[in-house]
């Protein structure tokens, strides 16, 4: 097994992270992982957030981890067949999550990780997908339940049909 190594950075001056239950869903991540592990799923996808704050408090940056030995590469920097192979991992991935979205307890703060800063918060690592950036927004997004189904559409409804279809409703 790779060890735990840094994925990625996220600067979040132009972000702000999705609140769930009055927390930001990225400082739940062991919750995260756990409805995962109850629903028999694997909390790889995810990458493991450590939150730099501010002297207020307040997040400034997420540096992002997960175990793995090779480069994580962007989707958008991948050839046209490791793409398209990336893809169908991160659609199948995606659908195995869809009772997770269902949860009573906890579907609410799945629903909230699948909002990603940017798309290249997608990566591939080793034959694998990574969300790097998840549970974040662009800032003024806020908690419109509109505008975070907009997101999810523009998002990762692009490699799932249920996410596409995703209105107000979904948050």
């Amino acid at each position: 097994m790779a060890a735990p190594r840094l994925l990625a950075k996220t600067d979040l001056a132009a972000l702000t992270p999705v609140m769930q239950s009055g927390r930001p869903a990225i400082e739940q991540h062991a919750r995260l992982v756990g409805l995962l592990a109850s629903h028999g799923l694997s909390p790889d996808l995810f990458a493991e957030p450590v939150i730099t704050r501010r002297a207020d408090g307040s997040p400034a940056a997420v540096s992002w981890y997960g175990e793995a030995d090779g480069e994580p590469v962007p989707l958008s920097s991948l050839s046209p067949a490791r793409r398209a192979e990336a893809e169908r991992a991160l659609g199948t991935a995606l659908a195995s999550l869809l009772p997770v979205l269902d949860d009573a307890d906890a579907g609410a703060l799945a629903r909230r990780a699948l909002l990603l800063a940017e798309p290249d918060s997608v990566l591939a690592v080793e034959g694998r997908v990574v969300l790097v950036g998840w549970g974040l927004v662009p800032r003024g997004t806020g908690a419109d339940a509109e505008a975070l189904a907009e997101a999810l559409r523009a998002g990762l409804g692009r490699y799932l049909p249920a996410l596409a279809a995703a209105g107000p409703g979904f948050f």
